[in-house]
């Protein structure tokens, strides 16, 4: 079937709900943001939203998925098999570090943690539409690289992982903060750069 296929009736409803769910986790945050205040916002009645959402916390794991599909979707951002490992690591990683620091992804991050221990169903809804979801596509990479001896990583996972947090570094919470541009030490090329280089000697072949 085409992507260019018109959106049926309950689909564009679904996406409205969704449009208006992040106008309003953003503006007013998690726990002040109520069906009833998502209904206004997408013009659709909260019956409608609780046909496609059994939750405030389903609805905000949805507009997490929504936002990781969208972000981190293209060839581009996971490359393809034939590359080497450095071309690899180094598209991945400006990919990676360019949706963290994108202002809805650092809006989303700033609500999540604001609001976390209070409310632990949204850690859940977080952790379990955002990391876990792009942490095995990443591992996947490792796992190309090391079947093809570019890189040697007999735990993929635990490589993803140490890959996205060296690239979730200082510049990142700089712009979490909303540091003025500049405070960082190190630019995101740099960044990315520094970070590419660290998995290539840690992960070096034999």
């Amino acid at each position: 079937m085409s992507n260019d296929t018109p959106k049926t009736p309950v689909s564009a409803k679904r996406e409205a709900i969704l449009d208006g769910a992040i106008t309003c986790f953003l503006e007013h945050g998690y726990a002040a943001t109520s069906m009833d205040s998502v209904a206004a916002e997408a013009g659709v009645s909260k019956a409608t939203i609780y046909a496609h959402f059994s939750s405030k916390a389903d609805l905000f794991s949805a507009v997490i998925i929504r936002r990781c599909e969208g972000g981190l979707n293209s060839d581009a951002q996971w490359p393809k098999d034939e590359l080497d490992a450095r071309t690899t690591l180094t598209k991945m990683g400006r990919s990676l570090l360019e949706f963290m620091t994108s202002l809805e992804t650092l809006s989303i991050h700033r609500v999540v943690v604001a609001e976390a221990i209070r409310q632990p169903e949204l850690a859940s809804a977080f952790w379990d539409s955002g990391p876990c979801r792009f942490f095995p596509r990443i591992s996947e990479r490792f796992a190309d690289l090391d079947r093809r001896g570019e890189l040697k990583t007999p735990t993929p996972m635990f490589a993803a992982m140490m890959f996205v947090n060296l690239i979730k570094s200082e510049y990142f919470f700089c712009r979490l903060l909303g540091l003025p541009k500049g405070t960082e030490l190190m630019s995101a090329d740099e960044t990315v750069e520094t970070a590419v280089n660290v998995m290539l000697k840690a992960y070096a072949p034999d």
